[in-house]
């Protein structure tokens, strides 16, 4: 039985036995099964599958009381819903990613200017427009982004695998350490709080754009495909010059005139840092294009 379900697709003629049978032997051999079913005859299935099924206005009484869920319309819901809750969950890992790695780079830059004796790297009043650059990006940002291209062809995940996984937290890791290396070391060379200020907002958009795929790179996955992000990326350069710019502003923020040199640095060396990550989208989609779908 176990070799005839990995090699068959279609079993047909199956009795109530033989539905139980097929499920046991799948989920013996790792697979998450789900079953859909309205008769009597699918109780036995539909209970024992991690995701029974039933149809709600055919189904019989016995099949919706042994399934997990209760279909008000049609079996095409089951698409819709599993091509949502991965979208979801998906967004979800890496908007979590993408927030955590900015807090802790943002604090790794912050200690290290304090314990090489120079002045923290952002003053109070930065800090605050920082955070809300950061929290608007981090929450509008994942939630408007669409499913990657391979949400339906992948392998279900492990119903007991911990949602702070070592390949979020290694994207956590590399995202912090990209944006401190990029930023801490353009203020320890510059003593600059307005560079480090630019660089960090400039650091922080690049994060997003290679964070908010997993597996598909950020020129194949559409660059207008989030709706949000380049309207926010838009609106942050600006948001940056009229900041640099205007007297009234600039002193607000501790702000000083950067000269030409230091606005190339301080976009440029943040998002060549960012965009080394794009490696590990890279490795990670081939390792997914090796394993065969589920």
């Amino acid at each position: 039985m176990a070799a005839a379900v990995a090699s068959t697709p279609v079993f047909a003629r199956v009795t109530p036995a033989h539905k139980l049978r097929l499920v046991t032997a799948l989920q013996a051999g790792g697979e998450v099964v789900a079953v859909t079913g309205d008769g009597v005859n699918d109780a036995p299935a539909l209970a024992r599958a991690d995701v029974g099924v039933a149809m709600g206005s055919s189904g019989t009484d016995v099949a919706r009381e042994a399934a997990g869920l209760v279909l008000a319309d049609d079996v095409s819901t089951l698409t819709r819903a599993l091509h949502e809750g991965r979208t979801l969950h998906g967004n979800l890992r890496k908007g979590v990613a993408y927030y955590l790695a900015c807090k802790a780079g943002l604090v790794a830059t912050v200690a290290a200017g304090v314990l090489t004796g120079m002045a923290v790297p952002f003053t109070p009043i930065q800090i605050v427009v920082l955070e809300m650059f950061m929290d608007i990006a981090g929450s509008a940002t994942f939630a408007a982004e669409p499913a990657e291209r391979d949400a339906m062809t992948r392998p279900p995940r492990d119903p007991g695998a911990r949602f702070l996984d070592r390949a979020l937290l290694g994207d956590l890791a590399a995202g912090a350490v990209a944006l401190f290396v990029a930023v801490g070391g353009l203020y320890l060379v510059t003593a600059s709080q307005t560079v480090a200020f630019v660089a960090w907002l400039s650091g922080h958009l690049a994060l997003a754009w290679v964070m908010r795929t997993e597996r598909t790179p950020v020129l194949r996955s559409g660059l207008f495909a989030n709706r949000f992000l380049p309207w926010w990326t838009a609106v942050t350069a600006a948001a940056v010059w009229v900041a640099t710019t205007v007297p009234a502003l600039r002193e607000t923020l501790r702000l000083t005139p950067l000269t030409g040199p230091q606005w190339i640095a301080a976009v440029l060396v943040p998002v060549a840092a960012v965009a080394v990550l794009e490696l590990r989208t890279a490795r990670r989609r081939r390792a997914a294009t090796a394993r065969p779908a589920g």
